[in-house]
């Protein structure tokens, strides 16, 4: 567009949300597999059997936060498809104002 201004293409918006959700499902599958791993007693050996109840708190933190940012991956696509909507309603007011259509 010329003079400065800009275009919003809400096609490219609604691809991006869907490459969010992509990414959220693939950080979400992470945390599954993170989940799964075991840390008990046995994985340290006898000698540092202590460090497992640690170890397992610790990991169970960082399962935490890898499900947080894949739901977080989730709540952004459907901000960017909200606002893919938001510029779609605001783009067929503007067309209406002319007797058009969006």
């Amino acid at each position: 567009m010329s003079g400065g201004g800009y275009e919003v293409v809400t096609g490219q918006l609604e691809a991006f949300a869907e490459a969010q959700d992509g990414r959220g499902g693939e950080v979400g599958a992470a945390a599954g597999r993170a989940g799964g791993v075991n840390l008990g007693g046995e994985t340290f050996g006898v000698l540092l059997s202590f460090f497992a109840t640690g170890a397992e708190s610790a990991a169970a933190e960082v399962v935490a936060g890898i499900e947080q940012l894949a739901a977080a991956y989730g709540e952004a696509a459907g901000d960017t498809r909200a606002t893919a909507a938001e510029y779609a309603a605001v783009e067929d007011g503007n067309a209406a104002g002319f007797g058009g259509e969006g």
